[in-house]
């Protein structure tokens, strides 16, 4: 009896975990960044999410956000807003927000972890990015996958209505000591941005930055420029290499 139990369990637990994955709606690990008034209020890298009802932090009625909504996917998968709701869980802040029923089937973020100081709510607004392009849809449609970076930026809504640019910094995570080594900043649509300031100096109108590491260790980089959201970390692993001989520096070029 015990037996046939377990049994029944183990199959009814294999049919749910194969009935999620043939909806689309497998956990995936997402990054989630939170960007208040030109601060960071939260980083965090390798967040598991999926599709799934919230009921937000200041109560009301749960509500289905799992890319349903609004009839963007036929059934159910991990997106924007569910990563936010798993941050919180993980981290223990709170956020919210108003559901907002039809045409919208979503909500409308108001407060994440704490509303930025010395700005008024009213004029401000929470704005969702997806890979640093600016999201066309709500963040219970927006789909994520598996590595995807989801952002959230606050900063003062005008019209006519201009998005903030959201920088992407890339580049390898290993490099070697004493050689130099490209890193790129760019947007969401893979334009590149010149001028963006980074390890004490700015990007080319390639939106290219070489930068030369004297020794081995471990290094974070961020790319920044006035008017615009700050790229992600990359952290960067330098390693030593032998038998090499220091070449010319440019005079831009730190030396980190």
């Amino acid at each position: 009896m015990v037996l046939s139990t377990l049994t029944f369990l183990t199959c009814f637990l294999i049919s749910l975990v194969r009935a999620e994955a043939l909806s689309g709606n497998t956990p995936v690990h997402v990054n989630v960044r939170v960007i208040g008034n030109d601060y960071t209020l939260y980083d965090r890298s390798n967040v598991l999410t999926n599709g799934h009802d919230i009921t937000l932090s200041s109560g009301g009625t749960k509500h289905r956000c799992d890319g349903t909504n609004n009839g963007a996917h036929p059934s159910p998968v991990p997106v924007a807003t569910a990563a936010l709701d798993d941050a919180s869980k993980m981290e223990l802040f709170t956020w919210d927000g108003q559901w907002i029923p039809s045409p919208l089937d979503d909500f409308l973020v108001t407060q994440i972890i704490r509303e930025p100081v010395s700005v008024n709510i009213s004029q401000s607004s929470w704005f969702l990015y997806l890979n640093q392009a600016l999201a066309k849809v709500g963040g219970c449609q927006l789909e994520v996958k598996e590595g995807d970076e989801v952002l959230w930026a606050f900063y003062p809504y005008e019209e006519p209505f201009i998005p903030k640019i959201a920088l992407r910094l890339s580049g390898p995570k290993e490099v070697p000591a004493q050689a130099f080594t490209r890193f790129q900043v760019t947007d969401g649509y893979d334009q590149p941005i010149a001028g963006a300031s980074l390890a004490g100096g700015t990007t080319d109108e390639n939106g290219d930055r070489w930068l030369w590491f004297s020794s081995g260790g471990e290094t974070s980089l961020r790319a920044a420029k006035s008017g615009t959201i700050p790229s992600n970390v990359l952290y960067v692993q330098i390693v030593e290499q032998e038998g090499l001989e220091m070449s010319a520096l440019k005079d831009d070029t730190p030396l980190l």
